[in-house]
């Protein structure tokens, strides 16, 4: 919602911690209609960490569905990590260095992931990592897997 100016820079001298920063943009909403008393709540966004892209940049990653077949321990990795292989279908088996140590091994055989599949092998510690699982960190700062709500077939593409 636009806030016309006048408030706003009202606005701004009453919560002067609504000020643009570089690390954070603080916005101010206005929760009820403007008259008196109107309630106002102040949403803070991070800013995006990397480059703008356009749909073709995207179009170019290989996302696919795939299922964990083998889990096994990676002691030579820096980070606590397993060494997990996922099968892809038609697109055959790969392995990834995967830093999932939040789930045991056992809770991962089975599991339906997400990954890139069509990034250069990269070697981490003597081994070669062929695919990106795909994850995000919880609250707690676990690495959690994106995974399919539905089953899914094996090597289906992610758009």
């Amino acid at each position: 919602m636009i806030i016309p100016q006048v408030l706003r820079q009202n606005l701004l001298k009453r919560y002067p911690t609504s000020i643009t920063t570089p690390k954070m943009d603080h916005t101010i909403y206005p929760i009820a209609p403007f008259e008196s008393g109107t309630m106002w709540r102040k949403e803070m966004r991070l800013p995006m960490e990397k480059t703008e892209i356009v749909y073709d940049d995207f179009a170019k990653v290989d996302i696919r569905i795939g299922r964990v077949l083998t889990v096994l321990p990676f002691e030579r990795a820096r980070h606590p990590a397993y060494k997990v292989e996922v099968d892809f279908g038609g697109l055959g088996r790969k392995w990834s260095s995967a830093q999932i140590t939040s789930y045991s091994a056992d809770d991962l055989v089975g599991r339906m992931v997400a990954c890139v599949v069509n990034m250069p092998p990269r070697n981490i510690a003597g081994f070669q990592s062929e695919i990106l699982i795909l994850g995000a960190r919880n609250t707690a700062g676990e690495v959690k897997l994106l995974t399919p709500t539905h089953e899914i077939e094996i090597g289906e593409a992610v758009f």
